[in-house]
């Protein structure tokens, strides 16, 4: 990767990881940017780098402006086969659009920081991410990532506090998304986050967490193609956290709950009633090394239009090493 600064402006060419948005989990203005989701159950958000340029433009303190191009395509990693979130049953390949300007991927991204609210804009475009399933008749089906328009727009408050020794945040964003060629839905997605922070629960300065998030979806036109579920689109998030020695300390218990109640009938693979209850903590062991363990339990509905499928379970152990400031 390589970076340049001037004054006021900054850019990088390189590998990269992008996120775009201001909510907690599921960032309707993120999801523009690759990720490996071939087990959604991984207590990790693994991002996808890739070939882009970046740059950013600060004319003052209450301004700043970021564009970025992404000339060659790279869609998120779908789970295959007979797995309970798969396109289809069969394992074949998938083939995804040319490299050439017509399906490169570019945005800009302009946030005013005003006295008691930031604010923030965006527009990208280039090949969805999802591929969208065609309505023909052929022994196996036929998909396509098809060229998307998708504005965005988060607002962030300042922390209010609550009583001597806690504070609320609200935080919201949406996006509206058009598909070209009346192959995918347009849609608007939408997020509300709420969190409570409360210090010297349990002991002097500890700190716990109460968050509750909700996203939603609105079909504005639905298109001609099955689109892959666009998941947590009629969703409840909740989390509740406790940090021992404070948010700074290095150690964490976490529990975490999502709860899917779309009744969406395109959605053939995320049925209404999915959800999804996580417990892990977390402890810095050296400066660098944390160790993480966690559970967690997904159930709902088994049917799809593919077969049924069980409910799904799990354990986890990681080991997080970071070199450089960075993981």
């Amino acid at each position: 990767e390589y970076r340049a600064a001037h004054g006021r402006f900054a850019t990088r060419f390189g590998k990269q990881v992008f996120s775009w948005g201001r909510v907690e989990e599921a960032k309707p203005r993120d999801a523009v940017f690759p990720r490996d989701m071939q087990n959604l159950l991984s207590p990790e958000e693994i991002r996808i780098g890739v070939w882009s340029w970046w740059g950013q433009y600060d004319p003052n303190p209450m301004f700043s402006v970021q564009s970025m191009v992404i000339p060659t395509f790279t869609p998120h990693r779908l789970p295959r086969g007979t797995n309970r979130w798969s396109l289809s049953p069969f394992d074949q390949p998938i083939d995804t659009p040319r490299n050439d300007m017509e399906h490169a991927q570019g945005g800009v991204s302009v946030t005013t920081h005003l006295p008691r609210v930031d604010v923030t804009g965006s527009y990208f475009r280039g090949p969805s991410l999802f591929p969208s399933l065609l309505p023909v008749f052929a022994s196996f089906p036929s998909f396509t990532y098809p060229i998307e328009h998708v504005w965005g727009m988060d607002v962030g408050f300042p922390q209010l506090p609550i009583g001597t020794n806690g504070e609320i945040t609200v935080k919201g964003e949406g996006t509206y998304t058009r598909s070209e060629g009346n192959v995918g839905d347009d849609l608007f997605r939408y997020a509300l986050y709420v969190d409570y922070t409360v210090e010297d629960v349990l002991r002097p300065r500890d700190q716990a967490r109460l968050a509750l998030q909700y996203l939603g979806a609105t079909v504005a036109h639905e298109g001609v193609g099955i689109e892959y579920p666009r998941f947590f689109s009629d969703a409840w998030m909740g989390a509740l956290e406790y940090f021992p020695r404070g948010q700074a300390g290095g150690t964490t218990v976490r529990c975490i709950g999502v709860y899917n109640a779309s009744q969406r009938g395109r959605q053939p693979m995320l049925k209404s009633g999915d959800a999804l209850l996580r417990v892990e903590a977390s402890t810095t062991l050296w400066s660098r090394v944390t160790l993480t363990i966690g559970a967690q339990q997904l159930s709902g509905p088994r049917g799809s239009i593919f077969g049924d499928y069980e409910e799904s379970s799990g354990i986890d152990c990681g080991l997080t090493i970071r070199f450089g400031g960075k993981r």
